[in-house]
């Protein structure tokens, strides 16, 4: 269970000690999709891009140009808006925690989890390129030290 829920806000990306932090890695990429898609949260002083707080976590151009590209894509193809909250609240969306589930399995490469998880919420022909982008990201975390916990998450749903 996600029991050490942090708000965003608490993110420095710049800051090394949360990567070592059990779930430093999980704010990272956190932080990195609310500062994505909306990159002028009121609530949080200054303006983070996401692009800094993967830079800031050592992830490389690549890298962003997938995260960039994997959330066109969810955008493009989900049957419903993205639950995904303000920078600076606490609790997790439900769309947020399925793409950290889902970068965690594909770590772990348990593909079989990772389409069930991810069928669950996106139509058949958008599954396998999304997996794709997820899977590709998933492995320039890896790459950089970045391990996603798989574990089942608190989740605040979209009214």
């Amino acid at each position: 269970m996600y029991t050490e829920q942090q708000p965003s806000r608490d993110v420095d990306p710049f800051d090394e000690t949360i990567l070592y932090r059990h779930n430093g890695p999980e704010l990272i990429v956190l932080a990195a999709l609310r500062a994505w898609l909306r990159p002028q949260c009121s609530a949080v002083e200054g303006k983070l891009d996401w692009r800094e707080a993967l830079l800031g976590a050592g992830m490389g151009v690549d890298a962003m140009e997938c995260f960039d590209t994997l959330l066109r894509s969810l955008l493009y193809v989900s049957p419903r808006p993205l639950d995904m909250r303000c920078r600076c609240c606490p609790a997790l969306a439900k769309d947020e925690a399925t793409i950290l589930q889902a970068i965690g399995l594909l770590q772990r490469s348990r593909f079989d989890e990772t389409i069930a998880l991810l069928g669950g919420w996106l139509e058949v022909p958008a599954l396998s390129g999304v997996t794709k982008t997820i899977w590709r990201f998933a492995e320039a975390l890896g790459d950089v030290g970045l391990f996603i916990q798989v574990r089942e998450r608190d989740v605040q749903y979209m009214q």
